[in-house]
């Protein structure tokens, strides 16, 4: 099958990403078909993958003009909640830890060596003169795994094929929107669910990717000197005792 990718990024994307806060929007560094461009994303974490990753399945959906009413989902919601189960797909985190180096193997795709945060940048603190903000990055690995769900084994093959197509096609739209790394670790061994309403029995497979992502977090030297100021005079308290 083949996917109009520019439909995707100029329509039904944008039309999914305007509903993200606009201090995530802002991060996104294509919109309306400017596929290229020499301005290097902010780095993001997991919980803009998850967006992102809502927004190609409904993209894709809509081009190819499917009559899936999927709804995208984090694992084990309130299944009493959940309606239309057979149209869900999934997703939940198996491991997170440090990210390493980029060397990699195709045995070993992931880093075998944590890296420590790093310092990106430093600019005065306004709030209080004399005083700086330090702007740190720390890069996680993260497995997920991906489950299209559906009631006949063959249903829930076909999504899974379809999704790892997708996936594939769209692989540079999670990198150029600050995700490190997307890879794509296997398909596992299909399961089967009894699943609300009516614990109808349904079938999953699921889809296993290492997502290679970046955690951006900031350190006020003001509120450091603050801490260490507090922590000596509580010492000096216990040594009154």
């Amino acid at each position: 099958m083949t996917i109009d990718t520019d439909f995707i990024v100029g329509e039904a994307i944008e039309s999914t990403l305007s509903k993200i806060d606009g201090e995530t929007l802002s991060q996104f560094s294509f919109i309306n078909n400017t596929l290229l461009t020499n301005v290097s994303p902010l780095k993001v974490d997991l919980d803009v993958f998850y967006k992102l990753f809502k927004a190609v399945v409904e993209g894709a959906i809509t081009q190819q003009g499917l009559t899936w009413d999927i709804i995208v989902a984090r694992e084990n919601p309130d299944e009493e909640n959940q309606k239309e189960w057979q149209d869900i797909i999934t997703f939940k985190l198996k491991k997170r830890e440090f990210g390493g180096t980029n060397q990699r193997s195709v045995d070993d795709p992931i880093a075998t060596r944590p890296t420590k945060p790093t310092l990106v940048k430093i600019i005065p603190d306004p709030d209080h003169i004399g005083y700086e903000i330090e702007i740190h990055e720390q890069r996680f690995e993260n497995k997920i795994i991906i489950t299209p769900w559906a009631l006949t084994p063959e249903e829930a093959d076909f999504r899974a094929m379809w999704l790892e197509e997708v996936m594939l096609n769209f692989n540079f739209f999670f990198l150029a929107n600050g995700i490190d790394d997307v890879i794509y670790l296997g398909r596992n061994e299909d399961i089967e669910k009894f699943l609300s309403p009516g614990k109808v029995k349904h079938f999953g497979c699921p889809l296993e990717y290492w997502v290679r992502t970046t955690k951006r977090y900031v350190k006020k030297i003001k509120t450091l000197d603050e801490v260490i100021m507090v922590l000596k005079q509580n010492a000096r308290l216990l040594e009154d005792v």
